[in-house]
């Protein structure tokens, strides 16, 4: 019975388009300088993370047990692996009610992904940002073009 649900997860397929609300995190840096007239000098940095929210959309698809993702631009550092946009999904598990995974954007940081697949809801945690959302599923080759 067990092997005939992990067969039927396997067969999966969805292509999901979610939009939402993210927070962007990222760290700022300001220095400060003083002099003083008998030469000698001070300087002070200070680091802070700063959050600003932001509407944007997530892309997911998923099939044969493996999937990728196309995450909000603002929550993707600097520094970054995947391939047009797109990451590959890690420790993707698709139940019945859930799909859960990791996505490694770069070496530090893996946010995770949670959708509920009753309610629609997406929720992204990351180090550098976080997003929420509804997700709806389509189908490529039947979806109407807005143009």
């Amino acid at each position: 019975m067990v092997f005939v649900i992990l067969l039927a997860a396997e067969a999966v397929s969805l292509h999901l388009t979610c939009a939402g609300q993210g927070l962007d995190t990222k760290m700022e840096v300001t220095t400060a300088q003083a002099y003083s007239s008998n030469g000698t000098t001070a300087g002070a940095s200070l680091h802070q993370r700063r959050a600003t929210s932001f509407d944007d959309q997530l892309e997911i698809e998923i099939s044969g047990g493996t999937g990728r993702v196309r995450l909000p631009r603002r929550i993707v550092p600097p520094i970054h692996g995947g391939k047009d946009g797109w990451y590959d999904l890690k420790e993707l598990v698709v139940g019945a009610d859930a799909i859960d995974a990791k996505v490694p954007i770069n070496f530090a940081n893996a946010p995770r992904i949670h959708i509920s697949r009753i309610t629609g809801a997406v929720s992204v945690e990351g180090r550098d940002g976080s997003f929420g959302g509804k997700c709806e599923a389509f189908d490529p080759a039947t979806v109407t073009r807005a143009f």
